[in-house]
């Protein structure tokens, strides 16, 4: 929320588009997104414990999302979404370094401009 307000969009260089949130607005906006997830949650009790039958959702759940990484099939998609996620891991951490880098290269009189 506090991405929202004018000190960070001044500090972004974005003239426009910013709310300062107040107290009231900060406390409306949580209740509206802890409701939201309130009634999201009926959904997911029809599909967790009607449809798949499953007597604790959350422990049974987990153990049925884990054994699923034990077929053949489910390996093999595991493996692709770790591989996936070090990949993206990887370059946003190359990305972060070269944008600090940046600085320290203005800082020496030499000018990259990331942003």
């Amino acid at each position: 929320m506090f991405g929202m307000s004018e000190r960070i969009a001044s500090q972004s260089g974005d003239n426009g588009g910013y709310k300062n949130p107040a107290l009231g607005w900060m406390i409306g906006f949580l209740f509206m997104v802890s409701f939201l997830g309130l009634f999201s949650v009926v959904p997911l009790r029809k599909i967790m414990i009607i449809d798949f039958k499953l007597t604790y959702p959350s422990g049974t759940a987990t153990a049925h999302l884990i054994n699923s990484f034990h077929t053949p099939e489910g390996a093999k998609l595991a493996k692709k979404q770790v591989q996936t996620l070090g990949k993206f891991f990887s370059f946003s951490f190359l990305w972060g370094f070269f944008q600090c880098s940046g600085f320290w290269f203005d800082m020496w009189g030499w000018h990259m401009d990331f942003a």
